[in-house]
This record gives structure tokens, C-alpha cells and sequence, in this order.
């Protein structure tokens, strides 16, 4: 058929680079949290008094388009790296999964978190959540719950439920007269975040920016600042943000990760292995970095490479949906359909906006399993979607063309 002149469909992950870092993050389920009347989540910085200028977009930097990240030396007041902490080793998995049996029939809401917390850092997100939830049962005022259920849209990037759940920790905020910096910085954080899902960068950059200029140790910010303006073909910019952050004296596994995903831009695959792998090296179970070392070696057609680097990252995270797309692809190119097609549709049942999933599933009914029809629905899905890179959408446009003059 005509669409056998495009070489495959790897595009959603073997050209979109992978970046993404933070894992404060939980999981979906459709319940309502009753509060369609509450406050719209706003950044509330003024709270806690601390009147530094935030920097803008356009403020100066490389090439006049980037924020100044100028920081004192002074240290965030809380320990931030807590917050942030990545899967389990697999040999740690057994004992954490018997950790959470003992919180099964728990009535405690703090309990109830911490069961949530485990769960999901075994990536069983379901069961996370509706720990989340029983937890806010008992106490709808537990902020450490709600921060948490944020979390969890912030990753499978709802951002219907993410401000609605920033609205209700807003209102927690705004009841008190002195605000738990600890709370202050995760609420800004995942508005910020919020604000990048919903197209307000400026928004969200402004918030980054500020955060930078107060705790010059918090890397998640140096980490998503990049990571924004990569997103947008700013190389030069994110390498800025990110070498700022290094020059603090910071060593983290995800500026590395950035520093590969800037090097895949400049073309120097071997530059970008390199720091891909030093990232896994300081992180073993970083996977977003083995996500990355698995695309350029689906680039350079090494298959077997790519699956053990994925089913590592998968082994580590079973929700991470950026493995789970991209090993669907290397199921694909070595003739596994039914597998691949079960890794697709894994990712659409926990993240249906997923562009990537969403387009490497139409390639794989196209081209291999002799459902133009499927396909054609699974395209046209795609180019409707504002989660879709211009990219993935250009090259959905292309394969619908062809199978309507097929059909």
C-alpha cells in the first residue's frame, strides 16, 4: 500500500527525545473530587513573604530569550531530594511489596499515604491512588494526600484534575497564616508544571525561574527549566540552564540526561551515549536515561540493545509508559505485532493523550496487521490531539492521506 514509502513508524519516540525527571508522582482514576466551585490554583509565592522579582521570559540570556538564573547561596529549607526519589532497585521490590501488605486494612490517613507512596514507587499507580483517595476519606485536609494526587496528574498529564487538585491545596494554603516552606515549594512546583501542560510557559518559566533565584540547590527546577526550551528546539538555551546548574557544584543523573538529549540534537550520538550512560551509572535506576540510550540504539538498529535497556526501565518502573511505547516499537521492527500491540494499548489504558502510543499503534494496524480502518480512526485521533508534537502530527496527516485514498 502507499504507506510502505515511510520507513516505519518510530518516529514517536526514536525522534522525540525523553527527557522528563521527576517522580513525585502517583496515578489516575476517574473520581470526583467535588469541588467544581472551588478557588482556580494560583501561585501563591506572596504567602510566605518573600518578595525576590521573578525573572521573564525575555529577560537576558543566550541569544536574549532566556531567563537569568542568578542565585544566591542560599539552600532550600527543606531536604528536597527526599521529595524526589526514583523506583526501587528490582531486588528491592519483594521487600517493599511485603511492606505494603502491612498498611492493607489501615484506617490511619497518614498510613494510608505512606502505603500510597510505596505503591506507587512499585509503579502500581491504581493502587496508589485509591490509597490517595481513602486517605483524603478520612481527612480531606491532609495536605501530604493532596500534594501526592497532584503528583499523580502531573505524570499522566491531566491537567483538568491536576488544577483541580491544585484549587483544593491552594485553599489549604490560603486558611493559613504561616505556610510549611516544604508545602509552599512542592505546590509551585507541580503549578509550574501545570502551567507547561496548558500551553502557559511564560507562567510556568516565571515560577521556575524565581525558585532558582531563592534555593540555588534545587535542581528539579534547573531540570524542568531545560527541559522546557528543549522541548522547543532551544538546545542552546537548555544547555545554558543546565550548565548553570552544573557550575553550582550540582552532580545529578538528570542534568547528564539532558546533556545527552542536547547532544542528540547536535547529532553527536557517541557524546549522547556517553552521558546517557553515565546518568544510569549514578542513578542505576534512572529510567528515562535508559529510555534514551534505548533510541539511539533503535537508530543505529541495534534491537537487542534497545529491548535490554527497556525491559530494564520497565522492569525498574512498570508505569513508565516512555519504556513501554518504545519497546512496543522494537517489538514491532522484529515482527512481534500481537506483543507490540499490547504494549500500546498497556500505555492507552493509564495515558490515553499519549501522542507517541496513540500514533505507533495506527503504524503498527497500517502496516502490519491489515487495519487501515483502525489505523485511519487511531491517526485522525492523533491530529486531534493538543498533546501531539507538530512532528507526530505532520506524520499522521501523511499515513491518513494515504489510507483515505485506500479506503
Amino acid at each position: 500500500m502507499k504507506t510502505s514509502r515511510k520507513s516505519d513508524g518510530a518516529l514517536g519516540l526514536t525522534m522525540v527525545l525523553l527527557v522528563k525527571t521527576i517522580s513525585v508522582v502517583v496515578a489516575i482514576v476517574a473520581l470526583t473530587l467535588g469541588c467544581a466551585s472551588r478557588k482556580a490554583p494560583v501561585d501563591t509565592n506572596g504567602v510566605i513573604g518573600e518578595g525576590v522579582g521573578v525573572h521573564s521570559e525575555t529577560s537576558a540570556g543566550p541569544g536574549g530569550q532566556a531567563p537569568v538564573v542568578e542565585a544566591d547561596t542560599q539552600s532550600s529549607p527543606i531536604d528536597w531530594a527526599s521529595l524526589f526519589k526514583r523506583p526501587p532497585l528490582p531486588e528491592q521490590r519483594s521487600e517493599l511489596e511485603k511492606k505494603v501488605e502491612r498498611w492493607i486494612d489501615s484506617k490511619s490517613a497518614s498510613d494510608l499515604v505512606t502505603k500510597a507512596r510505596m505503591e506507587l514507587a512499585l509503579g502500581k499507580i491504581r493502587d496508589g491512588e485509591g490509597s490517595l483517595r481513602e486517605s483524603l476519606r478520612l481527612q480531606p485536609v491532609n495536605e501530604e494526600a493532596w500534594l501526592e494526587l497532584a503528583g499523580v496528574y502531573a505524570r499522566t498529564r491531566e491537567s483538568g484534575k491536576l488544577f483541580e487538585v491544585l484549587g483544593e491545596i491552594n485553599e489549604l494554603i490560603a486558611a493559613k497564616s504561616e505556610v510549611n516552606p516544604t508545602v509552599m515549594l512542592r505546590y509551585r512546583f507541580l503549578l509550574a508544571n501545570g502551567y507547561f501542560m496548558t500551553g502557559r510557559g511564560v507562567e510556568a518559566r516565571n515560577i521556575l525561574s524565581d525558585m532558582i533565584s531563592k534555593y540555588s540547590d534545587f535542581t528539579p527546577a534547573y531540570v524542568a527549566l531545560a527541559d522546557s526550551y528543549l522541548r522547543e528546539g532551544k538546545d542552546s538555551i537548555a544547555e545554558f540552564v543546565v550548565k548553570r546548574a552544573i557550575d553550582r557544584g550540582k552532580d545529578d543523573p538528570a542534568l547528564e540526561n539532558l546533556l545527552g538529549a542536547i547532544a542528540i540534537g547536535r547529532k553527536d550520538n557517541k557524546g549522547a551515549a556517553s552521558h546517557f550512560s553515565r546518568a544510569i551509572d549514578m542513578a542505576p535506576t534512572f529510567g528515562q536515561a535508559l529510555v534514551n540510550r534505548a533510541n539511539l540504539s533503535i537508530g543505529e538498529n541495534d534491537l537487542a540493545a534497545a529491548e535490554e535497556d527497556l525491559n530494564r526501565a520497565i522492569a525498574i518502573d512498570p508505569a513508565n509508559t516512555d519504556a513501554l511505547v518504545c519497546r512496543g516499537i522494537v517489538l514491532r521492527r522484529t515482527g512481534r505485532a500481537d506483543l507490540a500491540r499490547a504494549s500500546f494499548e498497556r500505555v492507552l489504558e493509564t495515558d490515553p493523550v499519549n501522542a507517541p502510543a496513540r500514533f505507533n499503534l495506527g503504524v503498527l494496524n497500517a502496516l502490519d496487521l491489515n487495519r487501515p480502518d483502525v489505523a485511519l480512526r487511531l491517526f485522525e485521533e492523533v491530529v486531534s490531539m493538543n498533546q501531539a508534537s507538530p512532528a507526530i502530527r505532520s506524520r499522521a496527516d501523511s499515513y491518513i492521506a494515504d489510507l483515505r485514498s485506500l479506503l
